[in-house]
């Protein structure tokens, strides 16, 4: 895996681009407005000053779009979203890293910042439980509960562990 690719990716569209700075990319010419981020949210980023609001400005695209913001790290990923919802977010995250390369045990850290979840976990036990997360997910939908989209790490306290992984292990007891 490649150290430091980035990606925008719209997990409503499925579009992934890589990018040099996330920032510098989703302001320049008509890349936002190409990559799905609505005209009202597009109208407001005049209220950030480049770089200096950086950190707000990438907070509030998540917040107010379907984008999801990736980054490698040498041996780890990092994938940030904001949805109450997270079948597409996680289908993109298969998607893109399919399209990064990532390895059996590339490490992958997962933060869901409408809900503040976060899952790190490594390319291995994501693509086995994420396919399994999406079937809760659909089952959920029919039944009214109190919490009604389990999260990545409580899909994978339904699976059964195999072994003694430590890995599993620290992820299911948080």
């Amino acid at each position: 895996m490649a150290n430091n690719i980035g990606l925008w990716i719209n997990y409503n569209t499925g579009q992934i681009e890589e990018i040099d700075d996330h920032e510098r990319w989703i302001r320049r010419g008509n890349n936002a407005r190409k990559f799905g981020v609505p005209d009202d949210v597009i109208s407001d980023f005049k209220d950030f000053v480049p770089a200096e609001d950086r950190e707000k400005f990438l907070l509030f695209i998540l917040d107010k779009s379907s984008l999801m913001r990736c980054r490698s790290h040498g041996n780890y990923v990092t994938f940030e979203f904001s949805s109450r919802r997270i079948e597409k977010p996680i289908a993109a995250i298969r998607k893109a890293s399919e399209v990064i390369g990532l390895g059996m045990y590339s490490g992958m850290f997962i933060s869901n910042l409408a809900t503040g979840e976060q899952v790190s976990t490594n390319y291995l036990t994501f693509k086995r439980h994420s396919q399994w997360a999406d079937k809760v997910m659909q089952l959920s939908e029919r039944v009214e509960m109190k919490k009604l989209y389990p999260t990545l790490a409580e899909s994978l306290q339904a699976t059964p562990i195999d072994g003694d992984d430590p890995l599993i292990k620290s992820l299911l007891n948080g």
